[in-house]
Formats: C-alpha cells, structure tokens, sequence
C-alpha cells in the first residue's frame, strides 16, 4: 500500500467499541454499575504473546476497577521530548478500563480527519494516516484525562507488559 492506515484503523477499532459498550449499558441497566461485570479492552499486535491469567492477576493485585479510567502498557519515554507526551507502547500490548474506553469514545466520534497524504503533529487527536497508532491514542485519551499508568513498573523499574524476551531479563 502507498500509504500507512494503522492510526485511522485502530482509532475507528476503538470509537466502535466504545460505541458499542456506551449502547449496551444504555438498554441492558440505564447506564448503572453492573458489578458482575469487569471488562477490560486490549488491543494486541498479532505477534503480541499476551497472557489473560496474568492480566487479570495484575488487575486483581493492584484492585483496578474497571469503573475507573485506566491505560495499562509499556510506558515509552523516549519520544517524550519530541512530542511532549508519554505512551504506551502499542507492540507488548495497550489495555483500556471500561471507564477509560467510554471516555475515549465522544473524543474520537469528533477528532478530525486528516486530509489524505498530511501528516499528524501529534498536538491533537486526528484521524490520520500514519504507523504510530500508539502515540495518537495517548494524544485522544489525552484529551480525555487519561494518562498512562505507573503501576506497569514494579519499584525496581521492571514492567509488567513485556517488551522483551524473557530469555533477555531471566538472568
């Protein structure tokens, strides 16, 4: 293809799932707390070996509530100086609360479209064409008020997404 869509894609990946979930608590409770529900949305590259049980364990661990707005992942410094934000890596895997999702939802229902072959400054959320579909999502849920979370580092600076193989930090 002569131009990249990743950003577009996943941006309208999550503005359908927010939609969806913001329509189902509408007809399922009135928009109530269903506390037998705990969903969570991540959103995995097809290489990405992610494990569920221990997503859950880390869930339970630090008692996140889905009810409050959380984006988990590896947090990426290295373009902070660049663009001025720090993200979650879109590669070892990004996990969205429910609440978080919600949140994003009516940002990304009104983020602009970019005219084809422009590409983002990465100073507001935009639908655009480009690979770095993690960076603009940390820019929307910006937007939002969410940022990402400390808790994916342990007190001695190891993550909980990894983004390496484990033969690299076994020893």
């Amino acid at each position: 293809h002569s131009e990249a869509n990743t950003i577009v894609k996943v941006l309208h990946m999550l503005r359908w799932a927010a939609e969806r979930v913001s329509e189902e608590k509408r007809l399922a409770d009135n928009g109530q707390p269903r506390p037998d529900v705990d969903r969570w949305y991540c959103r995995v590259e097809r290489d990405t070996y992610f494990m569920p049980t221990n997503f859950k364990n880390f869930v339970r661990l630090h008692n996140l509530s889905t009810y409050h707005a959380h984006y988990l992942g590896v947090r990426q410094f290295f373009e902070a100086s660049h663009f001025g934000i720090i993200f979650n890596d879109g590669g070892p895997g990004i996990c969205l609360s429910e609440e978080a999702l919600l949140r994003l939802g009516p940002i990304l229902t009104q983020a602009p479209t970019l005219s084809k072959g422009r590409a983002p400054d990465f100073e507001k959320c935009e639908m655009a064409s480009g690979h770095r579909e993690d960076l603009m999502l940390a820019v929307c849920l910006r937007e939002a008020g969410i940022f990402p979370s400390p808790l994916t580092t342990d007190e001695r600076g190891r993550e909980w997404f990894g983004i390496r193989p484990l033969r690299a930090v076994s020893a």
